[in-house]
C-alpha cells in the first residue's frame, strides 16, 4: 500500500474506566482489563464527503486475500491512529465469568 493525504482532523477518545476486559487461552482464571486512550485521524469518510487522500495504491499478492480483493472492492474510510496507548488492570480476585463479572 502506498498512502499520499494532506493532515486530517484529530479525534481523541478516552474510555472513561476500565472496560475491555480479556482472558488467557491458557488459564481463564487470568484476566486482565484495558483502558485505552487514542488519537484518531479521520483521512477517508465517504458518509461525510471528507476525503484528504491525495495518492492511494493498493495491492495484495496474497492468495487467501484474492476473493476480498478482486477488483470489485469498495474503499469506504481510512483512519490513522498516531496515538494509541492503555493502562491494564489486573483484578486481585481469582475468577472472571466471560462477561467481565468477578466471581
Amino acid at each position: 500500500m502506498s498512502l499520499a493525504y494532506r493532515r486530517g482532523p484529530l479525534v481523541r477518545q478516552v474510555a472513561d474506566r476500565p472496560n475491555f476486559p480479556l482472558w488467557t487461552v491458557a488459564d481463564p482464571r487470568i484476566v486482565r482489563v484495558y483502558q485505552e486512550d487514542s488519537v484518531l485521524e479521520i483521512l477517508r469518510n465517504d458518509v461525510t464527503g471528507l476525503n484528504l487522500i491525495q495518492e492511494l495504491t493498493f495491492r495484495s499478492t496474497v492468495p487467501e486475500l484474492a476473493d476480498l480483493f478482486d477488483g470489485s472492492e469498495r474503499l469506504v474510510a481510512i483512519l490513522g491512529n498516531p496515538h494509541y496507548a492503555r493502562k491494564v488492570y489486573s483484578p486481585t480476585l481469582d475468577y472472571a465469568d466471560h462477561e467481565g463479572v468477578m466471581i
